[in-house]
């Protein structure tokens, strides 16, 4: 699969969900033009001593600092988005080494795992996303340090990381319209309940 390819279709899919379903609002504007911002800074690259930066990895940081700082349990997603900087790091170092990645798609796997751990140790959307958004981040730029030091020079942010991003939040989405749908469902088969009690009683 080409690289950057779920990144833009995800993106995009996302702005459009932002700016046409999202309630009116500062937090749907401020959405909107973040995910503007990423998608356009995708192909834009910056050096920092020595160090290639994608422009949208800078925004996607910085939108998650944002959006951690807002949290009520700070310390604790702080010290969660670092559980999954360091998870980030092992598995971009593992599947470097291990062919079991040759079976599958890395692509989707590392995201499945991420996700996984972050739904075990927070709740609610807002705080799991902004917690994978700046774990992933740190860990990115961890990975690239460690492979600096082998002079291995590669772009912090780059698409597949993007296309990995993406997958996350789609994830956490999938998730979060799941579990609405069983809250809603529940509260049917509960008034269900009631009704029917009641004409069994008359």
């Amino acid at each position: 699969m080409t690289s950057g390819l779920l990144f833009y279709w995800f993106s995009w899919l996302l702005w459009i969900y932002v700016t046409f379903v999202m309630k009116k609002g500062k937090g749907r504007t401020l959405f909107a033009f973040w995910i503007l911002l990423i998608i356009n800074g995708s192909s834009i690259y910056i050096t920092i001593l020595d160090y290639k930066f994608a422009i949208s990895y800078l925004f996607l940081a910085i939108g998650s600092l944002v959006m951690l700082a807002n949290s009520r349990r700070l310390i604790y997603h702080l010290f969660s988005s670092l559980t999954i900087m360091i998870l980030y790091m092992a598995i971009m170092l593992w599947e470097n080494y291990f062919p079991i990645w040759m079976m599958v798609s890395k692509i989707f796997i590392s995201p499945l795992i991420i996700v996984f751990i972050i739904v075990l140790i927070s709740k609610g959307f807002y705080s799991r996303v902004s917690i994978a958004l700046l774990g992933i981040s740190s860990g990115e730029t961890m990975y690239s340090f460690i492979l600096s030091s082998y002079a291995i020079r590669e772009p912090i942010g780059g698409y597949v990381f993007f296309d990995s991003v993406m997958i996350i939040v789609f994830l956490f989405v999938g998730i979060e319209v799941a579990n609405t749908l069983r809250v809603k469902i529940r509260s049917i088969l509960h008034v269900y309940k009631k009704s029917f009690h009641i004409l069994t009683e008359e």
